[in-house]
């Protein structure tokens, strides 16, 4: 008997995966702007290139709050 196909192995976890919230709402909802790029980044699986494009920064700059916001979690 055939599994169904949501249940099977061979689905990619990605696919499996629910849709991230928009990263506005990881703006919005975060401790500051910073923490909300990390979080947008980091939880939601949103590229650092759309997250500069929608807060209005360079993708650098993104880079470096994420990488900021990982060095305090570390610390």
């Amino acid at each position: 008997m055939k599994r169904p196909a949501s249940a099977s192995s061979e689905i990619a976890v990605a696919q499996r995966r629910a849709r991230p919230r928009p990263i506005d709402a990881y703006l919005g909802q975060a401790a500051g702007r910073d923490a909300g790029i990390a979080l947008a980044y980091l939880e939601g699986g949103h590229t650092q290139t759309a997250i500069a494009r929608v807060a209005g920064l360079s993708v650098s700059r993104v880079s470096r709050l994420v990488r900021a916001h990982e060095a305090k979690g570390k610390t």
